[in-house]
């Protein structure tokens, strides 16, 4: 979730922050907001460029408590996210029900009404709101740590993907024809152009949950993770691909598809510089028999043997 979100995690922007004084009362707390690009660092060069003038605002309020001795520890935080990016030509659409009671996509914004001019142009809202939690504690059967975070929000994307954009969302589409000269040759000319994809705004939600367990004074680490991704919490199961009938309406299709993952993992610390993780993931998806390629779980569990050097 976090990567399609969030892709590359960085980005460009400038943030304030503002905590207590170290030992103060009001050290336990912080909070931090700032304007960002909103379109992530992505690539081989970590490009953060912008592509409209619309900056995303990021809050964050946090808490952090822990004991004298500091075996107990805990924090939480609570986020926002209010952003967005520039509504191109092309139609927009979001999920309701039509005049006719059918539920799917239904239009929002035609192309039509979409202004030529760029500086007069609205954005499509990317909104999110999330929580975070930290417990650890040091005792007896060694250290233990709960972390979880849960993200909701409105995601706009393409039919294709939920992918947050981080350029204006285009298609080249390539036409081919033939052409006959004065001698009657045939020719094949094709020519390419670029339109701009249609918009569709979903409502998401998605979250995570890690169990870490240090096993006594052994070097060892057991971990376990549950954690998912729902790209549109208006539908399930059969709901999605099943074929709509009326003007302006879409079909939903796999990018409404729910995925959740269960990760189980033994780490060992070789020495403080090097540790080696087995990690097993069992993957599902939401299954629909609307949609061949999900109409059972894919098989597609994976097992990682990661080596980490620290230098």
């Amino acid at each position: 979730m976090s990567q399609i979100i969030f892709p590359g995690e960085r980005d460009a922007g400038a943030m304030l922050s503002i905590q207590g004084p170290k030992g103060g009362r009001w050290n336990w707390i912080k909070l931090d907001a700032g304007f960002f690009n909103g379109t992530g660092a992505r690539g081989a060069g970590l490009d953060a460029s912008d592509f409209d003038k619309y900056k995303d605002f990021i809050g964050r309020i946090g808490m952090t408590k822990s004991s004298l001795s500091e075996n107990f520890k805990f924090s939480m935080g609570f986020s926002y996210y209010d952003g967005g990016f520039r509504h191109d030509q092309s139609d927009a659409y979001k999920y309701g029900t039509d005049t006719n009671n059918v539920k799917g996509f239904i239009i929002d914004v035609k192309k039509a009404d979409v202004p030529t001019d760029i500086s007069a142009r609205s954005s499509i809202k990317r909104n999110y709101i999330g929580a975070d939690a930290q417990f650890s504690i040091d005792w007896l059967p060694g250290i233990t740590t709960l972390r979880a975070e849960y993200i909701q929000g409105v995601q706009p994307g393409t039919s294709s993907s939920t992918n947050s954009a981080a350029a204006p969302l285009t298609s080249t589409v390539n036409n081919t024809f033939i052409v006959f000269d004065t001698l009657g040759k045939a020719q094949t000319i094709t020519t390419s152009s670029t339109v701009n994809n249609d918009l569709y705004s979903r409502k998401f939600n998605g979250g995570y949950f890690y169990f870490l367990q240090n096993i006594m004074q052994t070097p060892f680490q057991l971990i376990v993770k549950y954690d998912w991704y729902d790209p549109n919490t208006d539908v399930s199961g059969d709901e999605i691909g099943k074929k709509l009938s009326g003007a302006n309406l879409k079909s939903l299709n796999s990018s409404d598809v729910k995925f959740s993952t269960w990760g189980f993992g033994l780490t060992y610390h070789w020495d403080a510089n090097l540790k080696i993780t087995g990690y097993y993931e069992m993957v599902k998806n939401e299954t629909s028999k609307n949609l061949s390629n999900y109409a059972a779980d894919i098989k597609d569990n994976v097992f990682t043997l990661r080596l980490q050097v620290k230098f």
